[in-house]
């Protein structure tokens, strides 16, 4: 349906239905003649004046699966994802439904489904290498931690003055990596391959967490 305010389409709809002929009803709501035959196909189509589903085809569940759909994920909203509920629900003609579909639907409620992780796994090895790593330089100050940046990557940067609070900054290889925000008397160190670090007012290294 071309793109007028859902006020004006049932506005459209009622005078058609009081027997106003299409171009008396665009020339009264000011729109193309075309606007006002395209609606009044969707209406008898649909039954609705509502401006989705764009492509003209029907809608592949019932309004009582819609808020099965939705409802499902208000229970379980953090692990469901769109994929298991739409494999689980048969629409009408006995049709599987997509998760696109499923999507839409908990969009009209302002709901999301659980997106799959799109990060790096780590292996168990590669996770052993990391705490390996973490322990052998947590008792690092801060100059060292400033030399060995310096050596090995322009591109780390360490924050480490002292102030009311520490924003920390790490950019390895030239890809922003962490953002750290630690309150007095911390001072922010970094993040190197998972690990994130701080300093005390010592300059004892501190292994703040390992991801």
């Amino acid at each position: 349906i071309p793109q007028i305010s859902q006020v004006l389409r049932e506005h459209a709809i009622g005078m058609l239905t009081a027997g106003m002929s299409n171009r008396a009803v665009a020339h009264e709501l000011n729109v193309h003649f075309s606007t006002i035959s395209h609606l009044q196909r969707h209406f008898r189509e649909f039954g609705s004046t509502s401006n989705w589903p764009h492509d003209r085809r029907p809608c592949v569940t019932t309004p009582a699966q819609d808020l099965h759909i939705q409802h499902l994920h208000l229970q379980d909203h953090r692990l469901r994802p769109a994929t298991g509920t739409a494999a689980a629900t048969i629409g009408l003609n006995n049709q599987r439904i997509s998760a696109q579909t499923v999507r839409h639907r908990l969009r009209e409620a302002h709901l999301h489904a659980r997106h799959f992780h799109r990060g790096l796994n780590l292996t168990a090895v590669r996770r052993c290498n990391r705490l390996e790593w973490a322990n052998a330089h947590i008792r690092w100050h801060l100059a060292l931690w400033r030399g060995f940046s310096s050596r090995m990557n322009p591109g780390f940067h360490c924050t480490g003055q002292m102030a009311d609070s520490v924003y920390g900054v790490v950019w390895v290889s030239g890809l922003l990596m962490s953002t750290l925000w630690i309150e007095w008397p911390m001072e922010a160190v970094g993040l190197w391959y998972g690990q994130a670090y701080v300093m005390d007012n010592e300059h004892r290294c501190i292994l703040l967490m390992a991801f």
